[in-house]
């Protein structure tokens, strides 16, 4: 089982991916945590902060080649039985870069199209796709909280634009969860959503 975490920059993604990690580890299951990017890629912050048409085209492009490989490591280890989760995956894309250039291509349907078929090589879908969905304003005051480096794409405007792009996408397997409350009663949402596509 292959399950991916998605939504804006605050919505608690990372620290719910990896209490979930933990608490199906403690069940006895086998499970691997990865996330995107990958360790592999470096996108430079004065290139991830510029919001032009270009600029959506080259990160896309450079997250997609990032997510080749990682697709094939992904496989690998759901064949070996490991259930799979990742801290973000193909719809981060679609949001991020999809909002950016969705204009210059005529909207955000066709820019998800195209997307898509520059895709193709990934060639991987989660089964499970979480949208942790929260307000930007909240998201921008938790990543103030935590002290944590801003790294180009934060950005209460910008924010606001992915947030109504994930919200609009119709992504296979795409579950919204509001990530607002604790990373506990998040975390046991999820847990419960996972737990039943896990029950034969």
């Amino acid at each position: 089982m292959f399950v991916a975490f998605e939504g804006i920059d605050g919505s608690g993604k990372t620290t719910v991916s990896r209490m979930v990690n933990d608490s199906l580890k403690k069940r006895g299951l086998k499970v691997w945590l990865t996330k995107e990017p990958t360790d592999d890629l470096v996108i430079p912050e004065t290139l991830s902060a510029d919001r032009t048409f270009y600029s959506g085209v080259e990160v896309f492009f450079l997250f997609t080649a990032d997510r080749i490989r990682h697709a094939d490591q992904i496989r690998k280890r759901l064949k070996s039985g490991s259930i799979v989760i990742s801290d973000r995956f193909t719809l981060s894309s679609f949001a991020y870069q999809g909002s950016v250039i969705a204009e210059r291509l005529g909207g955000l349907g066709r820019a998800v199209e195209w997307m898509t078929s520059v895709s193709a090589p990934v060639s991987l879908q989660p089964d499970l796709t979480i949208l942790l969905d929260v307000d930007p304003e909240f998201a921008m005051r938790r990543i103030a909280d935590s002290g944590r480096k801003n790294t180009g794409f934060e950005e209460v405007s910008y924010l606001e634009r992915v947030r109504n792009a994930y919200l609009q996408i119709d992504f296979p397997g795409k579950i919204s969860v509001d990530g607002s409350g604790t990373p506990e009663s998040v975390t046991g949402e999820c847990l419960s959503i996972i737990g039943k596509m896990l029950r034969p």
